[in-house]
């Protein structure tokens, strides 16, 4: 799910109480490309990992002035697509011109559980996901690597999608989030290959 395809591609995989996102780091602006080099797709903050596509503006919200809401004892599903999507909407609103839409979408990781917050600010979750320019493709991977690790998983549906998508290229970042943990850590940093 994903409200307007840019030019990347985002994946996340759930294995047990622990999510997997990676991204590319490739920055498309109309026929101009750019490696990603200072900031990231793909960042923690407050005990969520994120990984965004669209506009660079609400990836710098997101990571520098978006604190999510008090979950208290709302189910996690309720509390993603009720107060999480509601305060994401009036962060992004009070920190941008007037008048410009947000035109940004999300792999959330939280408490073991995956999450798309889309463009419009609907939520959606599933075990996998893929957003951005390279996601259909990603999803194909994604089905056919069932049995294989999520990291695996997550690289080669990125290496796929930057085959067949120019919108996407490597080197790729990949970090997980266990539930409870207040900090993600990271698998892959900005390279082609997993570490041995």
């Amino acid at each position: 799910p994903q409200g307007n395809p840019t030019m990347t591609c985002i994946v996340g995989v759930v294995e047990g109480d622990t999510v997997y996102l990676g991204t590319d780091t490739q920055i498309t602006s109309g026929y101009v490309t750019y490696s990603l080099v200072g900031e990231s797709k793909l960042f923690s903050s407050n005990g969520f990992l994120y990984g965004g596509t669209g506009s660079f503006r609400g990836l710098q919200i997101a990571q520098h002035c978006f604190i999510p809401p008090n979950r208290e004892d709302k189910n996690l599903t309720a509390y993603m697509a009720l107060d999480f999507a509601k305060a994401f909407r009036e962060s992004f609103e009070g920190n941008s011109p007037k008048d410009q839409k947000a035109d940004t979408s999300f792999l959330i990781a939280h408490e073991g559980a995956l999450f798309c917050l889309s463009s419009d600010y609907a939520v959606f979750s599933n075990p996998y996901m893929a957003i951005g320019s390279g996601s259909e493709i990603a999803l194909g991977s994604l089905f056919s690597t069932d049995n294989q690790p999520p990291a695996a998983r997550i690289l080669t549906a990125l290496k796929a999608a930057a085959q067949y998508n120019s919108g996407v290229s490597g080197p790729f970042t990949i970090r997980t989030l266990k539930k409870g943990s207040p900090d993600s850590t990271v698998l892959l940093d900005s390279g082609l290959e997993l570490p041995q």
